[in-house]
């Protein structure tokens, strides 16, 4: 019903009302003989009373319908970024429907809730499955809640940070953690990191969270394997008994073989893993010993893994004929590394123009 129909209907209400008063008092409108100045009082009180209630009752209803209109635009506001919670009002924070949108569509909005709905369990729930790290901003009960915590580590390993000391203590709640991200050791009191499944989870999913293990795990072969699998570079935090280890330096340069460069020289000058780490990136040719950098069979898979490994061959195989077209077929750049010679080799050159 649109406020003029509304407006109608009340006024015919009052002026029904109005009558039957009029009728009751025995009043006569034309002011003739029986007339009663307390009636007319009276019935002029009534239709500025009615008058008042009508205008009162009108702006209310225009209110309200102003009122949804903006909580109609708030809602689509923070359906498309639930941050814009931020610049709101106290009233629409606390605003249940306003926010469950906001944090729908990020978890963090939950930062700029009311303090009531930060502890409301459904509200929150909600924001840490979207973002766990919204858990920082949860009610200090909720901190301590087990499936609120884990929902949120779930999400983000990082989110363990926020929840309460005896839930960050929690081995179960502690190896959801780091199997979402192992980096997460590095928050993680001393004997959580002399934990040897703790740490096995942490670095099979992130190697170089080796770094933040004891020192007692960093000496580990089994756990030092699993961290160099998975992030070859991870090689630089192996104890040094450990990084001796063939076994452990081939898995490592198998997996980026850049990680060449945190071995031990003697290993530098091991023939196969050297061969292995250009297999996996020609450029770790740069970390191979003097002498295996002068190796033919290297050289030319170095470069045919990647063209500008060339650089770092001998001067002797920067003038081999069979390495240069190697290169400069892999990548046309590597011409500027080549003995001045064949720089000026007609054919060559067409080849490095063709994979410039």
């Amino acid at each position: 019903m649109n406020l003029q129909e509304n407006y109608k209907q009340k006024y015919l209400k009052y002026k029904n009302k109005y009558i039957e008063l009029k009728n009751k008092i025995n009043f006569n409108i034309k002011g003739g003989e029986g007339t009663d100045v307390s009636g007319n009082h009276m019935i002029k009180e009534l239709v500025n009373e009615v008058d008042k209630a009508l205008n009162q009752e009108t702006n209310n209803q225009v209110n309200n319908q102003v009122n949804n209109r903006q909580r109609a635009q708030v809602l689509t506001l923070v359906k498309e970024n639930g941050y814009a919670l931020e610049y709101l009002s106290l009233k629409f924070r606390g605003d249940r429907e306003i926010v469950m949108a906001a944090i729908r569509q990020n978890g963090l909005a939950l930062e700029y809730a009311s303090p009531e709905l930060k502890g409301d369990r459904e509200i929150v729930i909600t924001a840490v499955r979207q973002n766990g790290l919204a858990l920082e901003y949860v009610s200090e009960k909720l901190k301590g809640d087990h499936e609120i915590v884990i929902t949120a580590v779930r999400q983000n390993g990082y989110a363990l940070q926020y929840a309460s000391l005896e839930l960050r203590r929690n081995r179960e709640i502690v190896l959801m953690a780091v199997k979402e991200n192992g980096y997460v050791l590095q928050k993680l009191p001393l004997e959580l990191k002399r934990d040897r499944d703790i740490v096995l989870a942490a670095v099979e999913q992130n190697g170089s969270a080796l770094q933040y293990a004891s020192d007692e795990l960093r000496r580990d072969n089994v756990i030092v394997l699993a961290a160099v699998k998975q992030d070859g570079n991870a090689l630089t935090y192996v104890s040094n008994e450990l990084r001796v280890d063939n076994e452990i330096v081939l898995a490592a340069v198998g997996q980026n073989g850049l990680a060449l460069r945190f071995a031990f020289r003697k290993l530098k000058k091991n023939h196969d893993i050297v061969l292995d780490a250009v297999r996996q990136n020609g450029l770790a040719l740069e970390y191979a010993s003097p002498e295996l950098k002068g190796d033919r069979k290297i050289v030319l898979d170095a470069v045919r893994q990647n063209g500008l490994a060339l650089e770092y061959a001998s001067n002797e195989l920067r003038g081999d004929r069979e390495i240069v077209l190697t290169a400069v077929r892999n990548s046309g750049e590597a011409l500027q590394y080549a003995s001045n010679e064949l720089k000026n080799d007609p054919e060559i050159i067409s080849i490095a123009r063709k994979h410039n």
